[in-house]
């Protein structure tokens, strides 16, 4: 749902779609003090990536018109390529020196306004999952790559969020080309990222 044209796009972005299905599915059996909502976003790539026709960007806006109290947004983007060679998970600079140069890990960013609800989600993650989870908050000026998904159009609109990611394009060689394909996933990892999302949900809903 919502691939670069022409592309698969099994990790970019069918396996955060896929995860968000099976939260939607396991969730729907509990009972939470808010409402949560389950959204797949149409045009999140380019041409329509920060432009008024992003179906995240609209919902976002919507929102903020009706004056609902969004309390946080977690952005499930590309969550199922994973790789335990070294060298195998890139960065923008100076990142390198302080992670790690393999790509086994699921990372969980945010902008500076979002920092708390980003540990948050970090320290949910770890109570319910074996995968490791790296995290970063830092401003869009810093490190741009934090707001190349849907959760910008959130933070556009003053609202808290994170992304969930594998890193994309700074991990996997597939991304944007027709290699972008189901047999490339990690489906054991993608369920990790299905038991800390849970958890970090589940904790953040009370």
């Amino acid at each position: 749902y919502d691939t670069y044209a022409e592309t698969p796009g099994a990790d970019d972005n069918a396996s955060g779609v896929a995860v968000l299905l099976e939260l939607a599915s396991l969730l729907s059996k509990e009972t939470f003090a808010k409402t949560l909502r389950f959204v797949a976003f149409a045009n999140e790539e380019p041409p329509f990536f920060k432009s008024a026709s992003m179906g995240s960007l609209r919902y976002a806006e919507l929102c903020k018109k009706a004056g609902e109290k969004v309390e946080f947004m977690i952005c499930l983007e590309s969550v199922g390529y994973f790789s335990s060679e070294e060298n195998s998970q890139k960065y923008p600079f100076p990142l390198k020196y302080f992670y790690p140069d393999k790509g086994d890990f699921i990372s969980i960013v945010s902008n500076m306004p979002s920092k708390n609800l980003m540990k948050r989600c970090a320290d949910s993650f770890r109570k319910a999952s074996s995968l490791r989870v790296e995290h970063l908050s830092a401003p869009q000026s810093f490190v741009p790559h934090i707001a190349l998904s849907d959760q910008w159009s959130f933070w556009k609109q003053g609202y808290k969020a994170v992304m969930v990611s594998d890193t994309a394009f700074l991990r996997t060689p597939y991304y944007h080309t027709k290699n972008d394909t189901p047999e490339k996933l990690d489906y054991e990892k993608m369920a990790e990222v299905v038991k800390g999302t849970k958890q970090a949900i589940e904790d953040l809903a009370k």
